[in-house]
């Protein structure tokens, strides 16, 4: 999770504290990233409703920054009618974010077995990685169980 600003912006940013002297951060109103910032003591929040209205903020220039996650900011763009190259990555990261699947509490360990090594097979197989590079940018790549952005 990296924040954006507009690649137009005059703004010089480099780490997490640059982003206090700023007129205005947009987040997601009550999400973690509005807690989090909210709780290191920002005083320059601008909430919005999601994510996508948070990027529209963003490229009318309404707010300076917005923390979005690199491989949804893609979609957000396009979803939103925005040109992608207008909108650039800041090089402050605000998290790491890992996205799991995740079964009731009485969910058998069989069942459970049964996800898993269907999973493996896919990545096994190679299937994975092509799902993957259909939807998200081509620089990322899946080794073992983590993925990689370059």
């Amino acid at each position: 999770m990296y924040f954006y600003k507009k690649r137009s912006a005059n703004l010089t940013l480099s780490r997490l504290d640059d982003l206090k002297r700023l007129q205005n951060v947009g987040v997601v109103l009550d999400n973690a990233d509005h807690s989090y910032l909210n709780s290191i003591g920002f005083t320059n929040l601008s909430t919005d409703n999601d994510q996508l209205q948070s990027l529209r903020m963003l490229s009318y220039g309404r707010v300076d920054v917005a923390p979005m996650s690199e491989l949804v900011m893609p979609f957000l763009a396009q979803a939103a009618n925005i040109d992608i190259s207008t909108i650039e990555r800041t090089p402050i990261k605000l998290y790491d974010s890992t996205l799991y699947i995740a079964f009731s509490a009485d969910t058998s360990d069989a069942v459970i077995a049964q996800w898993q090594h269907a999973f493996d097979q896919l990545k096994a197989s190679g299937r994975y990685q092509t799902i993957f590079d259909q939807y998200f940018n081509k620089e990322i790549k899946i080794t073992h169980n983590q993925v990689i952005l370059n």
